[in-house]
């Protein structure tokens, strides 16, 4: 039965076909369980490696994490992202197809990780001398990079996960490797300071990694899938078209913040200011969980749609949920920010002075949640080279505010950020607006009358 033909309901004033309204609010459930547990678990583990290591030595965790994960961003070649799209499209239509690109994006993944953890590895002392300045990092940088080659690996199998909409599933993995995740650090932090830190964050990869290859089988199965890497490069034209722009927009993103983060890192007393920068991240990031909880079966959902035609239909859940995620948002902005001075306190001395860097970074990160649904639209509709541009020309925005900006510590690169999630906001609601008027659709759908959709 197609998706047109399903029964209506009404759900919190919301009327929405079953169909749709069951796997959203499926997706929403599953993944705000898991992601509410592994959130709290993060900031709690952040407080304590804080208060254990030391405002300067918490920077430097940081630092160390976020230049060892730069890995995962050129070893993933965006395939995490292709998986989710066509495993969602593929996965009842041609599973024979969708296994060839699990196949082909699970050798690459791994071939890539092995080639790049090597040349990280031999080349961890020269980043620490010429790049983050700080020498005895070297072999903290090899050690972070065995956490992150070990969720490289990973990627390709929960991304899977997420195209199958076994949410519940992935909710389980993400509960308790964030848990255990925690727990490592917390303790290890304690006992061995900012070694015991890397060290855990290692560990907990390990683990994440039979976790999830444990739970994967069961649902692999239920859909017939496994790799089949027989003619698996049959299937070559998925990377030019969707999963290179993806590795373009990738290495525009979390690049591009590390890069924001050296200049930091570099100027008198950087490590100070970006322990502040540290300390927000993890709120920032809970910013991002409001909505993510909402959204978490968009991507699929709307591969799904587009896959049969029902743009028009694509579209106007489209708007629905930015709407949504506004209303959703800017209160849970300003909550964090009116308690900001209480929270920085929580992270030990010397925090408190960097209250406005904090609420900007907040800020930023809500932006960026408020036009997540216009994001997940274009991966869904497979518009990657889209999506690539509008990144590159905010990312080259972000990097000329940062070098600017830096001079005046965490509030100007906090404030780069957040002009750059601004720039993306309006080029989207531009882009959105052009589609909506070729495809006829009128501004009244902003009313978030849900009952057409």
């Amino acid at each position: 039965m197609s998706l047109l033909r399903m029964p209506e309901f009404n759900l919190v004033g919301i009327v929405l076909r079953s169909s749709l309204a069951v796997r959203l609010l499926k997706g929403a459930f599953w993944t705000g369980l898991g992601t509410v547990v592994a959130k709290g678990a993060t900031v709690l583990a952040s407080f304590c490696v804080a208060r254990f290591c030391g405002k300067t030595q918490f920077g430097e965790y940081g630092m160390v994490i976020s230049t060892a994960s730069m890995l995962s961003t050129v070893c993933g070649l965006g395939l995490g992202t292709t998986v989710i799209k066509y495993v969602a499209q593929l996965r009842e239509r041609d599973p024979d197809r969708a296994g060839r690109i699990l196949a082909m994006s699970t050798f690459l993944t791994w071939s890539m990780a092995i080639l790049f953890g090597t040349i990280f590895m031999l080349t961890a002392d020269w980043v620490a001398i010429k790049i983050l300045v700080a020498p005895h990092l070297a072999g903290l940088l090899r050690l972070a990079a065995v956490g992150v080659i070990l969720g490289i690996f990973n990627e390709v199998q929960l991304s899977s996960l997420t195209g199958c909409e076994a949410y519940e599933e992935r909710a389980k993995i993400t509960v308790i490797s964030g848990v255990l995740q925690a727990l490592l650090l917390s303790c290890a932090s304690y006992f061995f300071g900012m070694h015991g830190a890397v060290a855990a964050f290692s560990l907990a990869g390990i683990c994440t990694v039979v976790l999830t290859t444990w739970l994967l089988v069961p649902v692999w199965r239920r859909f017939g899938l496994r790799r089949q890497f027989a003619g698996m490069f049959a299937e070559w034209r998925v990377l030019l078209s969707f999963s290179l722009p993806t590795l373009f927009l990738l290495l525009l993103g979390y690049p591009v913040t590390w890069f924001t983060r050296i200049l930091l890192a570099r100027i008198p007393d950087g490590y100070n200011h970006l322990a502040i920068i540290n300390a927000a991240a993890p709120w920032g990031a809970a910013i991002a969980f409001v909505v993510q909880t909402i959204g978490a079966a968009l991507v699929p959902v709307f591969a799904d749609l587009i896959g049969q035609g029902e743009v028009t239909r694509a579209l106007r859940l489209t708007w629905r949920m930015f709407f949504l995620n506004a209303i959703i948002v800017v209160p849970c902005c300003g909550v964090l920010c009116l308690f900001a001075p209480l929270i920085l306190r929580g992270y030990g001395a010397g925090f408190s002075i960097g209250l406005v860097a904090f609420c900007l970074v907040i800020l930023a990160n809500g932006v960026g949640a408020v036009y997540q649904p216009m994001w997940n639209y274009l991966v869904g509709a497979g518009l990657m080279w889209t999506n690539f541009i509008i990144v590159c020309f905010t990312a080259l925005i972000q990097i000329a505010f940062a070098w600017c900006l830096v001079a005046y510590g965490s509030v100007g690169l906090a404030g780069a950020n957040l002009v750059a999630s601004l720039l993306r906001l309006f080029v989207l609601s531009v882009l959105f607006i052009c589609y909506a008027n070729k495809c006829g659709l009128r501004v009244e759908w902003m009313a978030l009358r849900w009952k057409k959709l």
